[in-house]
């Protein structure tokens, strides 16, 4: 059986799911391809994402965020930076006169609100794997084939999309392993977000929504392989003991000491560094995991694929009539567009990942040296604050 559609979306995460209802919105003919998703919560426990004010306004149009629960945001008003020897920045939302930096959002959430308004805009999905492109026709796993203007890669860092249309990509490990979980701490974190370097690990602090009775963060731990596999062989129990040694000494001046980890919401996933040419001359186009993979430590990899959405529909949707959706001169108009913003952040992280985990002394007396001097140029802090908001 053959179905025709301008658009065929492979991948159903936040990223895909956004683009297929934005592309639904300017009236486009689509169809999602990706096996049933599961949106509800697991034992109450949810991935947090930061989202930037460009997201935060996307997610908007396209009427998601005023539909999210008020339990699932937390605002983040001011960022503290600590460097391995000295170093210290601050970033504020009075920097650029704003009410917040950006928010920490539950990632359930925003998967249930926009996959209600995919089920109330009656969205075709094809609830199966892409595994082939032969002639012309985009095929599942079993046996549907697809005739699509337009394919979209959304399916991931792992894409079968970039592997079918052999999209060149690259890569780079760091080594390293990211932990996450939620915690909970003697101090309200007052909406302060939290960074720190150290022994060439790295820990992120996220505030989350607290009850009178919890205070909880969420964390990012990336862990050097020597640090993590130590760990990984201990039982439950030590790894949590293990892991609050580890933190307490970092966070207690802050926060306080640890209460709790919740282990239940501990997730683990390598640290590497993926970046591929994006588009291929067949159709198809890659956003999200799929283009690109950076390092945890700017909390941009959720913004940047969003950003790929709302750019790829701007362009698909305003282009010339003559042209269809999957034309090559449309993709490259987006390729240019988008590579631009990809690989500054993509040069930003790695570059912070590695000035940090370098041990030579003179860098390291340099970056801390530099963060504190950083600190006190407010213009250098907006400019760092506006390119992570995407204000202009």
């Amino acid at each position: 059986m053959e179905n025709n559609y301008e658009i065929a979306i492979c991948g159903a995460g936040i990223v895909g799911l956004a683009c297929a209802l934005a592309f639904a919105k300017k009236q486009k003919n689509l169809v999602i391809i990706s096996p049933k998703y599961n949106f509800y919560k697991k034992d109450n426990i949810s991935r947090v994402y930061a989202i930037s004010l460009s997201s935060k306004i996307f997610l908007d149009e396209l009427n998601i965020w005023n539909k999210l629960s008020n339990s699932s945001i937390t605002s983040v008003n001011s960022m503290e930076i600590y460097g391995d020897n000295g170093g210290f920045i601050e970033l504020d939302c009075l920097h650029v006169m704003l009410p917040e930096l950006s928010w920490i959002v539950e990632s359930d959430e925003i998967e249930r609100v926009i996959l209600n308004e995919i089920i109330k805009m009656d969205i075709p999905w094809i609830y199966d794997n892409c595994i082939e492109y032969t002639n012309g026709l985009l095929k599942t796993y079993n046996g549907t084939a697809i005739k699509a203007d337009l394919i979209v890669g959304a399916d991931g860092a792992k894409s079968t999309i970039r592997k079918i249309f052999n999209i060149q990509s690259t890569s780079k490990d760091y080594h390293s392993n990211a932990i996450i979980a939620n915690i909970s701490v003697e101090k309200y974190h007052n909406n302060i977000a939290y960074q720190w370097f150290f022994e060439k690990n790295i820990l992120g602090v996220l505030p989350i929504y607290c009850t009178n009775t919890d205070n909880q963060v969420s964390i990012v731990l990336s862990l050097n392989n020597k640090d993590f596999f130590k760990i990984q062989k201990m039982d439950l129990n030590i790894q949590k003991q293990y892991l609050i040694n580890l933190i307490n000494p970092i966070i207690s001046n802050k926060l306080g000491n640890i209460i709790n980890i919740n282990m239940n919401s501990l997730k683990i996933f390598p640290l590497n560094l993926v970046k591929s040419d994006i588009i291929s001359n067949l159709g198809a186009v890659l956003i999200g995991d799929a283009a690109h993979k950076i390092h945890p430590l700017a909390g941009q990899g959720l913004n940047l694929g969003l950003g790929d959405a709302k750019i790829l529909v701007e362009i698909i949707s305003n282009r010339d009539k003559f042209r269809h959706a999957g034309d090559f001169y449309i993709l490259k108009k987006y390729k240019s567009i988008r590579t631009i913003n990809i690989y500054k952040m993509i040069f930003v992280t790695d570059l912070l990942y590695n000035l940090f985990h370098s041990s030579y002394k003179l860098i390291s007396y340099t970056r801390n040296i530099s963060m504190n001097l950083l600190n006190n140029i407010p213009y250098i802090k907006r400019f760092i604050i506006e390119n992570a908001s995407k204000i202009s």
